[in-house]
């Protein structure tokens, strides 16, 4: 390991009296009940949220989507337009799933795109008669 990793690790250690740690950060997977009624709360219109890439197709290049990823989005996407909150999608953010990494080297490779591709037409046709942005 390398000394300026260590030197801040034992600076983070010294100031971190309460045993936090960077493990679990604001677990938004488990906790977006809690956060909706925040939203909610505090009057919030909108909320950009992105869709994990690895969570619909945890490998990348995977036949069909993963149910249950679509599932929580879509009760996500429900609870907010019922509670007056309108979806803003982000469909990606720097976490293209580690299958394809390992498999092409991430965008080095153009063949990424065709998984890409799919991944985007399977958003469209879940979740474009409920998210506008």
């Amino acid at each position: 390991m390398g000394k300026a990793y260590q030197w801040r690790r034992s600076l983070f250690t010294a100031r971190n009296k309460s045993k936090l740690n960077t493990k679990v950060t604001i677990d938004h997977y488990h906790r977006w009940h809690e956060d909706l009624a925040l939203m909610k709360e505090m009057g919030i219109q909108s909320y950009r949220f992105s869709i994990s890439w690895s969570r619909i197709f945890p490998n990348g290049d995977e036949e069909h989507p993963n149910k249950k990823g679509l599932e929580f989005y879509h009760h996500l996407i429900d609870c907010l337009l019922k509670n007056g909150i309108e979806p803003i999608v982000t469909i990606y953010h720097f976490d293209q799933p580690y299958g394809l990494v390992k498999k092409y080297g991430g965008w080095v490779s153009r063949k990424s795109v065709a998984d890409y591709v799919k991944y985007a037409k399977v958003l469209l046709k879940e979740f474009s008669s409920q998210v506008y942005y």
